[in-house]
């Protein structure tokens, strides 16, 4: 009996170091949309997209996207770990605001990024 004790405390001990040695590979990432200082405008469901490249912004080949809820906070929940491109848009009417930033996500950390967009008049013309 005494021999199934000490292995079954052995094993436990084993279990618990495995685990607690486990690196994490994944990181969290949330976002808040941004407007210029006096524009109005609903942020629900604004698209955001997350990009490994800028070639992928600019081709549209986006690896996950989110919308934002009211406030314009969005969350990617959890990521592989590196540096990647998010970028955000939203018309207000005849105007466009767009924002392309690089953001960095840590293994084993929950970080957030305050997504500025600004006035966009190049994507106006597109809009018509």
């Amino acid at each position: 009996m005494r021999i199934k004790i000490v292995f079954f405390v052995a094993l436990t001990i084993g279990a618990l170091t495995s685990l607690s040695f486990r690196t994490s590979t994944t990181g969290g990432l949330k976002v808040q949309i941004e407007l210029p200082a006096g524009v109005k405008a609903d942020l629900s469901d604004t698209p955001v997209d997350l990009y490994k490249t800028m070639e992928d912004v600019e081709n549209e080949k986006s690896v996950k996207s989110i919308w934002t809820n009211a406030s314009g906070a969005g969350d990617f929940g959890q990521v592989a770990a590196g540096s990647y491109y998010i970028d955000g848009m939203v018309e207000n009417g005849d105007h466009v605001y767009y924002a392309v930033m690089k953001v960095d996500v840590v293994a084993g950390k929950a970080g957030s990024v305050v997504l500025k967009l600004v006035r966009n008049t190049d994507m106006e013309g597109d809009m018509e």
